[in-house]
């Protein structure tokens, strides 16, 4: 078997590969895959059958998979490929690279051998026994990775495929009862441009407000127009604001090093799909001031508090997709207070959060 791998190996090298490798290299490469048994079910595949229908966050499946892979062959290291894997857990592969740093990084891998780019993957040690973790999601959680990608339900009807926000008199009768619903939480809503992120009215700061009669003189002037909340102390409420999935890798990092979830996080507030990404959304502190920041508390993680804002659903985006909660959210949906080590990151002053005092105004308009 080694030999005819070898030499279908040594024929491929010489007809499709530019400029070929040394020959030495290809028997080597050869050795190895004449290794593993002969047919028989991929050892991959038949690792995540085992662990696909854990109700386990990402990370934790993913442990769990390179856990199996290490126990169907104890006495070498394991390959993780980014790709096959992230196709199995329906992923984009920049996840499941962020996944396997986070796990070199708290010592569940360690690696066995680099990679040569083109010529050898990388090789990993599996901590086995490693897939118990301090905090685990205790329900079904809204996963942000499905919300992104599209693969998880969510509230309302998807309407990215009409143009503008044309709705008709039932439809406009639903939208108001939901910014209604919105404005008994004390949320200080403001009219923005139709499919638009900008304020249709000047001052909107100042303006913003959850007086329903004033809401709903805004729906009779503005028709079909999208509906912005101002952020900060007034509406008891800031948001993270995870730019596409470098956005949500970079809070994800955040999450696993503060030994918590990404899921665990969603899954006890309210939480919106957006068309590049999403808003988490936390209870405004009482002893603080946050204030819009872009990218200093992580990569594509922006904060939108004192003097910011961000669109609600059902407002539609420029490229004519919809604004949505989360699966299990809606518009009554509780508001969870901030992990306190992600307020600890906010009070230092370069993330621009620092004690309320009278002098404090808004320095900056955040759009979302």
């Amino acid at each position: 078997m080694a030999t005819e791998i070898e030499a279908l190996l040594l024929r491929a090298n010489i007809q499709r590969c530019q400029p070929p490798l040394p020959d030495s290299e290809v028997r080597q490469i050869a050795a190895s895959v004449a290794l593993y048994p002969a047919g028989g079910p991929d050892p991959l595949q038949r690792a995540w059958e085992v662990v696909e229908n854990l109700k386990q966050s990402g990370f934790q499946k993913f442990i769990a998979l390179a856990e199996q892979l290490q126990l169907s062959q104890p006495d070498r290291p394991i390959v993780l490929p980014l790709e096959r894997i992230a196709a199995l857990m329906a992923l984009h592969w920049t996840s499941v690279r962020n996944y396997r740093r986070l796990a070199v990084d708290s010592g569940l891998l360690s690696q066995a051998d680099r990679a040569i780019p083109h010529r050898k993957a990388a090789t990993f040690n599996v901590l086995v026994g490693s897939t118990s973790f301090p905090i685990k999601p205790t329900k079904p959680t809204n996963d942000l990775v499905g919300a992104l990608s599209g693969k998880h339900s969510l509230v309302g009807e998807d309407r990215g495929a009409l143009s503008g926000n044309a709705v008709d008199a039932c439809e406009e009768s639903a939208r108001k009862e939901r910014l209604f619903s919105l404005a008994d939480r004390n949320f200080r809503l403001f009219p923005c441009k139709k499919a638009g992120k900008e304020p249709q009215i000047r001052a909107w700061n100042r303006a913003a407000t959850n007086d329903k009669r004033q809401i709903e003189l805004w729906c009779q002037q503005f028709a079909d127009c999208n509906w912005g909340l101002a952020t900060g102390a007034g509406s008891k409420v800031f948001v993270l604001d995870l730019d596409s999935h470098l956005g949500l890798n970079s809070f994800w990092e955040l999450c696993y090093k503060n030994f918590l979830t990404v899921d665990a996080i969603v899954s006890g507030t309210l939480a919106t799909k957006t068309p590049n990404g999403a808003h988490i959304y936390f209870e405004y502190p009482t002893d603080g001031v946050i204030r819009n920041s872009a990218s200093k508390v992580a990569a594509r993680v922006d904060i939108r508090g004192e003097g910011g804002y961000v669109l609600v659903p059902p407002s539609v985006h420029p490229s004519g997709e919809t604004y949505r909660w989360t699966a299990g959210c809606d518009e009554k949906t509780q508001i969870a207070n901030a992990p306190a080590w992600l307020l600890d990151i906010l009070t230092q002053d370069q993330f621009g959060v620092h004690h309320r005092s009278e002098s404090d105004v808004p320095r900056m308009a955040g759009l979302q």
